[in-house]
């Protein structure tokens, strides 16, 4: 029971704060003072901060819970052209991999898929482990998933 009220606190505190910003973001952009032509050709096109917002409410489970506030600052620090980068990677469903993991697991097929060849031997030879390894990464998987995908965000802005 007190799992699920402080997921709905969660859910709440989250939905008010992302209602704040937007009203914030609207209320800078339409009611901000006017720039120079000469400021505006020095300076390159900033990312549009709702877009950042959709984008950060529609892929919010594919990362890290403690790392979105983090991703959404550095999202709104660059300017259009990286964030379409961003915007054309490519993210995986951590919960698409937690069926893969649970279906092919045993052959190592997830850990394939997440580029560990190593572990993926092991657990191809070894029937994950005898099994042991396979429900490690049923518990697991998740969040190696999302920090795979905020790590691939992360290297696609800073290159």
């Amino acid at each position: 029971m007190s799992k699920r009220i402080n997921r709905t606190f969660k859910k709440f505190f989250y939905f008010k704060f992302s209602v704040i910003f937007i009203i914030d973001t609207y209320k800078n952009y339409y009611f901000s003072e006017p720039e120079s032509k000469e400021d505006k050709n020095n300076k390159k096109d900033k990312v549009d901060p709702i877009e950042v917002e959709r984008y950060i409410l529609k892929n919010k489970d594919y990362f890290p819970e403690n790392r979105v506030m983090y991703l959404k600052n550095r999202l709104l620090s660059l300017d259009i052209d990286d964030f379409e980068m961003v915007l054309i990677a490519k993210l995986i469903s951590p919960w698409k991999m937690k069926i893969i993991s649970f279906f092919g697991g045993i052959l190592g097929i997830d850990r394939f898929m997440i580029k560990d060849i190593f572990f993926g031997i092991l657990k191809l030879f070894t029937l994950g482990l005898f099994g042991i390894l396979w429900f490690y990464d049923l518990l697991t998987i998740n969040k190696k998933i999302r920090t795979m995908n905020f790590n691939k965000i992360l290297m696609t802005i800073f290159n």
